[in-house]
């Protein structure tokens, strides 16, 4: 990899920018970029993919330094690259990990990678990771990317440190549709996402599995269900399981690791709800590091043991404590223990020293004592320059139950060797330390600290005083707390001889609050802390109390007063920032105007009072009607024409859904010739990629039905394409529905378009036959009307594309007839504020267009009809809103040309218009005279007359709909 002079550039600007920041944001910030990781999985259906060097691509790190050397510029990528912030310093992207990964991780060409696709809506069509089609799933930290219900493609995907993107191929395209389709994820067991563990050997881990449900049609929001019964494998080999285990009814599962190293644990793809054969769920996968470093010490060999012997030193750097492998990293546990049989009464009294960086380690001790565990017990503690512990216990006729087991967290990765030394001695027990112990003790025997205690306070503290260091430390161990109790006393009792005296500096703190203000709450607050801090006798000596409790009423008083008055000025500054943020009104902004005047209905009388611009949001709501009364004024003829003649100029169409058969639709129906070198293009696709079914596409059937439409728009025959029959591809029931609804509805329209007789195929597994491919799309009508790729619920372009296929059936099959009623009362319903349609959130022209074919396809005026007309607004007028001037469309409000938009948008027009001349639908082709692609010009032959069928599908790949058209 090298650093292009671009990316150089770029990274001269970003010390440039930093140099003007402190010096320590300067550090901090460049530090972060340089040094943060990124994480990545990649799988397909129910395993994880290898790397060229042969390891699972399971959440493997990418260093962010690594991918901010990518310049999208090489890879002739320059348009994709994104600055979110406006800083002039580009983003690290999703698209920058891919092309690391493809090429450097997986050792594959990018140039292999087949992409569509603008700025924001990049689509990666085949060849990334080497998978042949696009046939993706993807989410970020466990959640679909999406921005206010719009999915991020990879471009827009943003990276930060500790991101973990994880991307899952599956071979059936059943995945996208399945209300089980998501990702599996390990869990610690409070039910976080974790990826990387830590476990001693023979002891057991606890871990959970859950499977990621994300709604990514509609905002990426996710939720996380236990997996139950689940089969988890692990072993020191990814794929070479060692063990298993299962998931219980709370997806929760146990695994002990039989020896120390590096250890991975995982679980295959899952299958869906609704196509139980079918992997829909990516696998799951974490690391385990186990450790195993042990010793063991008898102090039996001690004699004689006193306060100043008995002592044995242990190196750190010794064999013993060297860590069993090479993988100690911050956060590991070592482990180890020694006996301790053959002591009776003792206190163990063990320091740790070092000068190096493992200062500050977790310790946990844990004792095993056979007669009396309660008395025997490790307490630590943490200095600057060591930690000590003590164990205390009794001797057992069985001896081998006496052992003390300790536990360090390791707190770097060079801790395991440092310089450093244990320090192990046996401490006998005294009397004169129990004679102090039970001195502190007597202090408190009638329940508190009197004046009266003065004696006995000076005998326990001379006692006290009198022990050497090691006796006041044997004591602490006994009593954590015994220190503290001496301590306590003698102030208590020093306390006493004072309380008259602080009793009356509370009492004149009380009496110099005066009269309440907000001013005075510093002076409340003190004369309220300093009485707390009374003991109870103090307390009772301050005469006037009762003066501190009203001055404390009065403030709060004060205090709810202002704040309520604060309260309902960001109330209203928040709904005058609302009605500012309307802006320059268009037909587009209904929804802010309408949000404006819910807020500013919401707030109380008192509100709305401080509210200053309300004129501006009165004003915004006549401007908006006074919108849509200038834009139902569009000229569309003029649109269809300069549109028309735009797709004309663009030469030569290509064969695929943007800038192919649409366009060669569009033009046809509009009554311009078919752009020559079309049909040789047609024919070299199908050469390259029809299979011995005559199916285009494994998955796809409306390849079939796309090329179908418009080659009989352009007057060919498409039953003799370099001798393939297109007709055949669309003969077998179980292959046409594979990509959903879709299938079903342009297999029809296909074969409606000039009344083509279905091709009888003596090998389908269930022949096709209108009535099947009517009953079909009838059969996945949901309940409010409409259809869907997901079945959830009604989606305009959808329904539009449904009643399309069902309008030649209108007039004469009475359940085709109910079923679009019901539609047409759906799409009213769905209908905007400013006439248009959209699929997620707003109007785009791709909905617009897929309701106006559809209307025209039933002989409704959708420039007439009242169903379809809000405000003033037709769905005709509401699509114009996005034509571009000199011809053409945008797909959302204010973006320049787009080629789908386009396409789409014209088309309908055509639809429109060929309704007002009283012309053929747009796929009733009876008008068209076919002709034999194998003889020369003038060979013709007419077709019979069909039945009218509507509309053009707005067809995208699967990995398309993850950010939909609108």
């Amino acid at each position: 990899m090298k650093i292009t002079k671009k990316i150089l550039s770029l990274l001269i600007a970003f010390v440039m920018v930093l140099s003007l920041m402190p010096q320590v944001a300067f550090a901090t910030d460049l530090e972060a970029l340089l040094e943060g990781k990124v994480y990545i999985s990649i799988s397909d259906d129910q395993e994880f993919v290898t790397d060229k060097d042969g390891n699972p691509m399971g959440f493997v790190a990418v260093p962010l330094e690594e991918l901010l050397l990518i310049d999208l510029a090489d890879y002739n990528l320059e348009d994709y690259i994104y600055d979110a912030d406006g800083d002039g310093i580009p983003e690290i992207t999703a698209l920058h990990l891919y092309i690391y990964v493809h090429e450097f991780l997986l050792g594959l060409d990018w140039s292999d990678v087949y992409i569509t696709g603008g700025p924001g809506s990049i689509y990666l069509a085949g060849g990334l990771f080497g998978f042949s089609d696009e046939n993706l799933r993807y989410d970020l930290n466990g959640a679909y990317p999406a921005v206010d219900g719009w999915g991020l493609t990879a471009d827009r995907i943003v990276l930060s440190d500790g991101d973990f993107l994880n991307v899952a191929h599956y071979t059936d395209y059943a995945f996208w549709g399945d209300s089980a389709t998501g990702f599996h994820y390990f869990t610690d067991p409070e039910g976080n996402l974790q990826h990387t563990y830590q476990a001693f050997d023979s002891e057991p881990l606890q871990m959970g599995f859950v499977r990621s449900y994300t709604d990514w049609m509609n905002g990426g929001v996710s939720a996380f269900d236990p997996e139950i019964g689940y089969e988890i494998y692990y072993g020191k080999t990814y794929g070479d399981p060692e063990g298993k285990v299962y998931s219980d009814e709370e997806g929760q599962l146990e695994i002990t690791f039989p020896s120390s190293g590096t250890w991975y644990v995982w679980a295959d793809g899952g299958y869906g709800m609704e196509n139980s054969t079918s992997i829909v769920s990516a696998p799951g996968i974490a690391t385990v590091k186990v450790s195993d470093l042990e010793f063991s010490l008898d102090l039996s060999e001690l004699t004689d043991p006193i306060y100043d012997g008995g002592m044995i030193t242990f190196n750190l750097n010794e064999t013993d404590f060297a860590y069993l492998d090479d993988t100690c990293e911050a956060g590991d546990n070592v482990k180890f223990g020694f006996s301790v049989a053959d002591y009776d009464q003792y206190i163990l009294y063990v320091d740790f020293y070092t000068d190096s960086d493992v200062i500050g380690w977790n310790v946990n001790g844990v004792n095993y004592f056979a007669d009396d565990p309660g008395d025997g017990y490790v307490d630590w503690d943490l200095g600057n320059d060591c930690w000590a512990g003590y164990g205390f216990g009794y001797t057992d006729d069985d001896p081998d139950k006496e052992y003390i087991e300790f536990y360090l967290q390791l707190g770097s990765e060079s801790a395991y060797n440092t310089a450093g030394s244990w320090d192990i001695k046996p401490v006998l027990l005294t009397d004169n330390a129990l004679d102090a112990m039970d001195a502190i003790f007597a202090i408190y025997d009638n329940g508190k600290i009197t004046l009266e205690s003065g004696e006995a306070i000076r005998n326990a503290t001379a006692l006290y005083e009198a022990l050497s260091d090691m006796e006041k430390e044997v004591l602490a161990y006994l009593d954590p707390e015994i220190t503290e109790m001496l301590e306590e006393a003698r102030e208590a009792y020093n306390t006493l001889l004072g309380d008259r005296e602080a009793a009356d500096a509370v009492e004149a703190l009380i009496t110099a609050i005066g009269s309440v203000d907000l001013t005075k709450e510093a002076a409340i607050t003190a004369a309220r802390e300093a009485y707390d801090a009374l003991n109870d006798t103090r307390k009772a000596m301050v005469s006037n109390y009762a003066a501190l409790t009203a001055a404390e009423e009065k403030l709060q008083q004060l205090k709810d007063e202002a704040a309520q008055a604060a309260a309902d000025q960001a109330a209203a500054d928040a709904v005058e920032e609302q009605i500012a943020a309307i802006g320059t009104v268009t037909v587009f902004s209904g929804k802010k105007i309408d949000a404006a005047r819910t807020a500013f209905d919401a707030l109380t009388d008192a509100q709305k009072a401080l509210v200053e611009n309300t004129n501006q949001l009165t004003a915004a709501e006549s401007a908006l009607t006074e919108a849509y009364k200038q834009a139902a004024k569009a000229d569309h003829k003029a649109i269809y024409e300069a549109t028309g003649k735009y797709l004309a100029g663009l030469g030569t169409p290509i064969v695929g859904s943007n800038g192919g058969e649409w366009m060669v639709i569009a033009l046809t129906r509009a009554g311009q010739t078919c752009p020559e070198g079309y049909y040789e293009n047609v024919v070299d696709f199908v050469q390259a990629n029809i299979n011995d079914k005559e199916q285009i596409h494994r998955a796809k059937s409306t390849e079939n039905a796309r090329l179908i439409l418009a080659l009989t728009a352009a007057g060919y025959d498409v039953t003799d394409v370099d001798g393939h029959n297109l007709l055949m591809g669309l003969t077998d029931m179980t292959y046409i529905p594979k990509q959903g609804i879709n299938g079903p509805i342009w297999a029809l329209i296909a074969f409606d378009s000039h009344n083509y007789e279905i091709p009888v195929n003596p090998h389908a597994t269930e022949q096709a036959t209108r009535e099947k491919l009517i009953a079909y799309i009838l059969e996945k009508q949901l309940d409010d009307g409409g259809w869907d790729l997901a079945n959830r619920a009604a989606d305009p372009d959808m329904t539009g594309m449904a009643i399309q296929a069902l309008a030649p059936y209108y007039e004469t099959n009475d359940a085709v007839k109910a079923a679009v009623d019901k539609a047409l009362t759906c799409l009213s319903n769905k209908q905007l504020a400013n006439g248009g349609f959209g699929s997620i959130d707003g109007i785009c022209t791709e909905s617009c267009a897929q309701v106006v074919v559809a209307l025209s396809a039933l002989g409704i005026d959708p420039e007439t009809d009242s169903r379809f007309i809000k405000n003033g607004m037709s769905v005709v007028d509401a699509m114009c809103l996005f034509a571009v001037e000199n011809g053409g469309f945008a797909h959302v409000p204010g973006d320049n040309i787009n080629q789908m938009a386009t396409e789409q948008g014209q088309y309908a027009l055509v639809a429109y218009f060929r309704f007002k001349e009283d012309k053929t639908t747009l796929y009733d082709m009876s008008d068209v005279l076919l002709r034999s692609n194998n003889v020369g010009a003038g060979w013709w032959k007419t077709s019979p007359i069909q039945r009218k069928t509507p509309s053009a599908v707005r067809w995208m790949p699967p990995i398309r709909f993850f950010r939909k058209s609108c």
